[in-house]
């Protein structure tokens, strides 16, 4: 009998019968990534594991006092916090905070610095009349201005020192392997071909978790990396320190502008999306429950509206971003200008085959990328206690 390549028991006239299965697969896994969305493609990629950028900031604009002041007294002498005593001039005015004002007076003390030691100054009270009030510790001096007098000679350099600041870059690495069997044999669901379909199912899988790392991943103990330890970089939730505190807030839209406040005071006037948990979510969308709008459509139709989409309040208006992979109950308050996904040039997303060993196909989607966060002074991040 000759060679026809068709198994002996044939099903004939029926093989192009196939099941009824919809020609699409449904998948519910969540894969969507609003953060990379929003924040874009970086301009220019990193260049080394490690990258790095620098950081620069101008004279302080306030100092705050590391003791108390008594109410009386021609002169004081007090410490200042964090060590911004040396980035002032003597001869600079220091107002008090406008809470010091005394009943029957309209303006806060003016002092003016005469000596600067280490991180202590010594300051000349009630200056240009003004009344003397007292202090605490941790008040903040709004610091006026660096005044000097005619002719004076070159004394003091109070240039701040740049900071260089880096972050590691991570792989992202999926493996495909795909039997030639597999590839031959027909697929339910639409599929023509296993690989093709598998490479594109990985490259989802990727990008979902550049998302999650973005916001949650940690430096690992050993951020070079080694045989054994795996490199990763750090996340915002780990690069927002300056305005992250330790207790939770009762999330409403006081405390909310509150916290813009924050990044607003620290410079971060471009602070353009608040990236929220659903629980922190739901809590904005509330801030309406007094406005709630029920509106007639045509017919019976009508709409239950209870939604923030925008929050607007002194320092601006920011959108919101409701992202599943942000913790229910925290929140960030971002500027997407200075937040950076980089890839490490060459080594952006790809998919690479690897050499064939035995009947199947086999290769890797992979991806490497690092997170860059300037000036993070200027931004926010917190959690709320609200159920």
């Amino acid at each position: 009998m000759p060679f026809t390549g068709r198994a002996t028991y044939d099903p004939g006239a029926f093989e192009g019968v196939a099941e009824d299965v919809s020609g699409l697969v449904s998948i519910i896994s969540p894969f969507e990534t609003p953060l990379l969305a929003a924040l874009g493609d970086s301009q220019f990629p990193a260049t080394n594991t490690l990258h790095e950028w620098v950081e620069d900031e101008l004279s302080p604009n306030s100092l705050v006092l590391g003791g108390g002041i008594a109410a009386t007294g021609a002169s004081a002498t007090v410490g200042i916090n964090g060590g911004l005593a040396r980035y002032v001039q003597v001869g600079a005015l220091l107002q008090a905070p406008d809470a010091s004002i005394q009943a029957g007076q309209t303006t806060p003390e003016l002092m003016q610095i005469t000596q600067i030691v280490g991180n202590t100054i010594t300051v000349t009270r009630a200056f240009a009349g003004t009344t003397q009030a007292a202090l605490n510790s941790g008040d903040s001096l709004t610091v006026v201005a660096d005044a000097a007098l005619e002719g004076a000679d070159v004394t003091m350099d109070t240039s701040r020192s740049r900071i260089r600041k880096g972050n590691y870059t991570m792989i992202f690495k999926k493996d495909v392997i795909v039997s030639g069997t597999v590839r031959s044999v027909n697929q339910l669901g639409g599929i023509s071909d296993e690989w093709d379909y598998q490479i594109q199912k990985k490259l989802r899988e990727n990008l979902r978790d550049l998302e999650k790392a973005v916001i949650l991943s940690r430096l690992s103990g050993n951020t070079l990396g080694s045989a054994s330890a795996i490199r990763t970089f750090a996340g915002l939730l780990q690069q927002i320190n300056t305005n992250n505190p330790t207790a939770a807030i009762n999330l409403t839209a006081s405390t909310l502008t509150a916290e813009i406040k924050k990044a607003w005071d620290q410079g971060g006037t471009d602070i353009d999306l608040i990236v929220c948990g659903d629980k922190v979510k739901n809590v904005i969308d509330n801030f309406n429950d007094t406005r709630i709008q029920v509106v007639q459509g045509t017919g019976e139709d009508f709409r239950f509206r209870n939604l923030v989409s925008v929050f607007e309040c002194t320092y601006g208006s920011l959108p919101l971003m409701l992202t599943r992979w942000m913790p229910p109950t925290r929140y960030m308050i971002v500027s997407t200008q200075r937040i950076a996904i980089a890839p490490l040039q060459g080594r952006s997303f790809q998919f690479e085959e690897v050499a064939r060993t035995g009947d199947s196909n086999k290769g890797m989607l992979l991806g490497e990328y690092t997170l860059e966060v300037r000036n993070e002074a200027g931004m926010v991040q917190g959690r709320i206690s609200n159920p």
